[in-house]
């Protein structure tokens, strides 16, 4: 972002420059100011090799394995070595889902959920955690509701080395690599991403903007899902519309009736319909206005 600014800022500067002086005295000014914007800026400017080349190929291929769709937690601030390994927003490149990121429009529903989690007030880590999620506590019920199934941990902060009790039996090392700093440990009562008490839910196809799934349940039941709520998502059962319900602050859910049936999601938000008829409609009036304009300006022409 930095490397943005010095280049339009240097390149208006350098233009300005060209139009008010002589041109030997132009490149002088333009020398000065490259030399600076340089000097100053050389402290942002770092070239370090693209992420791809420095994520563990070995723990990329371990976390792709399952077919059924699962999270990684990556429990760890942005400063820590092991997101070398395999950083925050990596995911997105592999199709591994993550239950955090490095982002600055964080959704705050979701947020909160994780301060809940950890006992705080709604919004309480704000102020330590303003481009990621706070760090979750793993011992959390929410770690099996929110489908993590692998947690990356630091070394030297592993919440997990020693445990004992259930959590000795819930959580599983499964691969660490010191050179590399980390810990991946398997959660074995990760809940699945759908799931429906006394019933099954499977999956059937998954993409950004459609979820496919046959669900068999003996009585009326709601389907609870870790997928977040957001408006434009919608619901049906068999082909027929159905309310999607808000649950647990942030995530989506649900009513199934009784047997076996389709279940789909889908999202299809009216901002995108509102926003191409407006698109289409500015279209038309300019198209308008330019061809009028041309009709007049021949018009005078022949007259």
């Amino acid at each position: 972002r930095h490397l943005i600014l010095v280049v339009f800022g240097l390149s208006g500067l350098i233009g300005l420059g060209l139009q008010r002086f002589n041109k030997p005295f132009s490149f002088l000014i333009a020398l000065f100011i490259s030399a600076e914007m340089i000097l100053y800026a050389r402290h942002f400017i770092v070239l370090k090799p693209i992420p791809e080349t420095r994520h563990d190929a070995e723990l990329i291929t371990l976390l792709k394995q399952d077919k059924e769709p699962y999270r990684v937690l990556t429990n760890f601030g942005a400063w820590i070595p092991p997101r070398d390994s395999f950083d925050f927003d990596a995911g997105a490149n592999y199709r591994v889902f993550n239950a955090t990121g490095y982002d600055p429009s964080i959704l705050r529903s979701y947020y909160e959920f994780i301060d809940i989690a950890n006992g705080n007030a709604p919004g309480a880590s704000i102020l330590a955690h303003d481009v990621q999620v706070p760090y979750l506590n793993v011992f959390s019920p929410a770690t099996d509701f929110l489908n993590i199934k692998y947690i990356l941990v630091p070394r030297a902060y592993d919440p997990l080395a020693g445990a004992s009790g259930q959590a000795s039996s819930r959580f599983r090392l499964i691969r660490e690599d010191v050179s590399r700093d980390y810990r991946l440990y398997e959660n074995k009562n990760v809940k699945p991403r759908f799931y429906i008490e006394n019933g099954s839910a499977a999956i059937e196809k998954y993409s950004p903007n459609e979820i496919v799934l046959t669900t068999d349940v003996p009585k009326d039941a709601t389907m609870v899902s870790s997928e977040v709520f957001y408006p434009g998502w919608e619901g049906f059962v068999d082909g027929k519309k159905v309310d999607v319900i808000k649950t647990n602050n942030a995530f989506r859910a649900l009513f199934v009736p009784a047997g076996r049936h389709t279940v789909t999601y889908r999202y299809s938000p009216r901002i995108f319909l509102v926003g191409g008829v407006v698109s289409l409609a500015s279209l038309g009036i300019a198209c308008y206005i330019f061809f009028r304009s041309m009709s007049s300006t021949q018009s005078n022409k022949n007259s």
